[in-house]
């Protein structure tokens, strides 16, 4: 399986932000379907958020942990998880536990990360890739073998976000490098936090976003970054409901 580079967020600021965002889904901990090796925390600790605990002496007697979840909230239309996002998840880290995590849908290899702050500390630790999630009753598997004593409290999906200093318009514009192929997107509503879906993006090809922000002064701010195109097995085809 191959090594994903990701994002660490961390800080409470950041973090609430970014999962109290209109278009961020957050799983609860407890909801997921199928949870083995790991201990729902239930009073069991002074920890302050809702947890599944990997207790160190599980990892030291070879035990996996695997968390299975299918999406029942978008079979009863509760959520729409579908469409191109990108995948999270809140982690506490402790300081000389490494914890790396591998992630599967259905039946294709996403990758694994491997978390390099240990501090004692919730971080939001995301895919550095895009996903299209395609609904019906596609499995998400998250594994670990390591010996690491942790806690996961929270199960994280995002749309591309980005963040202006002050409220602000946005104009958008993507195209990819290999073809004339351009997305047009303008936000008319004034906000500092910003989400912005991509739908039908070709994931196998690599896109340059071009973002124009214009705050309420007038000022105008413009930033450019690449989108990157899947890695390995590409997890991109409809799967099977």
């Amino acid at each position: 399986m191959q090594l994903l580079p990701h994002l660490d967020l961390h800080g409470e600021a950041t973090l609430h932000a970014i999962l109290n965002a209109p278009d961020t889904i957050v799983i609860d901990p407890f909801s997921l379907e199928t949870v083995d090796g790991w201990v729902p925390d239930i009073g069991l600790s002074p920890h302050p958020q809702r947890n599944l605990w990997r207790p160190a002496h599980f990892g030291a007697a070879g035990l996996p942990a695997t968390i299975r979840h299918r999406f029942w909230d978008s079979v009863d239309e509760r959520i729409d998880h579908t469409g191109v996002r990108y995948l999270g998840v809140v982690l506490y880290t402790q300081p000389g536990q490494p914890n790396g995590l591998a992630f599967r849908l259905s039946a294709e290899e996403l990758g694994w990360i491997e978390p390099q702050r240990l501090d004692n500390r919730r971080h939001l630790l995301v895919l550095d890739r895009p996903i299209r999630f395609a609904g019906g009753m596609e499995v998400l598997q998250i594994a670990t073998t390591s010996p690491a004593a942790y806690r996961l409290e929270a199960l994280v999906l995002l749309q591309l976000h980005f963040v202006t200093s002050a409220p602000a318009t946005v104009r958008l514009q993507a195209q990819t490098a290999a073809s004339a192929e351009q997305r047009l997107i303008n936000i008319e509503t004034p906000v500092t936090l910003h989400a912005i879906d991509l739908p039908d993006l070709p994931l196998d090809e690599r896109w340059q976003v071009t973002i124009h922000a214009t705050a309420l002064t007038g000022e105008v701010a413009t930033a450019s970054a690449d989108l990157a195109p899947a890695l390995g097995p590409c997890p991109l085809a409809d799967h099977p409901s």
